[in-house]
């Protein structure tokens, strides 16, 4: 019962605050069918709109995740108001409108991550006053390590970024005994991976997937 704060249950509506105000939409342009169709014809992928949307949410519940988790995350503050991380899909196609419309010439998916308070709203950092969110571009992260699932055809010699990486969701599992589950991973599609995830701050170390503990 994540959502269970007060006795009933609700819902939130996110925006990111990382993302630029220029790839901002209104409700009543979300629902503009012929502004849907003009704003993926920008010349700028950059000026898009970005759609937000497919979140889930991790509860950072000490019963259950190991302390370095969560502390990578509270910085180790007792009373940090951090009761959540939220992870959404940010593209600017979706298919609001139903299928049928065709897609974008360049086709962006992006991977949003933030921290939420028990009733759900993003966690400013008490120092700077910035919010805890962040949006990552894990399409191009991977292609410039040279990663991808696929072979390019014989012909074929220049690479260039895919959306390979569209749906992601934040695991967390249990390794090496742990009794707590002590390592997150990153589920993309049909792709997973461990990761460490730590605000700026937090103590370094390694994840327990690489550290053999």
């Amino acid at each position: 019962r994540i959502l269970e704060q007060t006795g009933e249950y609700y819902g939130v509506v996110h925006q990111l605050p990382s993302v630029p105000k220029r790839r901002r939409m209104t409700l009543d342009q979300v629902h503009n069918m012929t502004y849907f169709l003009e704003v993926r014809e920008l010349p700028n992928v950059d000026d898009q709109p970005l759609y937000v949307y497919n979140p889930m949410l991790l509860p950072l519940n000490k019963n259950f995740l190991d302390e370095a988790i969560i502390n990578d995350l509270t910085l180790g503050e007792q009373d940090s108001p951090i009761a959540y991380v939220a992870a959404f899909r940010l593209s600017n196609f979706a298919n609001c409108h139903g299928p049928g419309r065709g897609v974008p010439k360049i086709f962006r998916n992006y991977l949003g991550l933030a921290l939420l308070d028990k009733d759900l709203n993003f966690v400013k950092d008490p120092t700077h006053g910035n919010y805890l969110d962040v949006v990552i571009d894990v399409n191009q992260d991977i292609f410039e390590v040279d990663w991808t699932p696929s072979v390019l055809p014989k012909n074929r010699t220049k690479r260039v970024v895919k959306p390979w990486m569209q749906d992601c969701q934040l695991i967390a599992a249990r390794i090496h005994y742990s009794q707590k589950r002590n390592q997150l991973i990153l589920l993309c599609n049909e792709y997973a991976w461990p990761v460490l995830l730590q605000r700026e701050g937090a103590p370094t170390r390694k994840a327990p997937i690489d550290d053999g503990k």
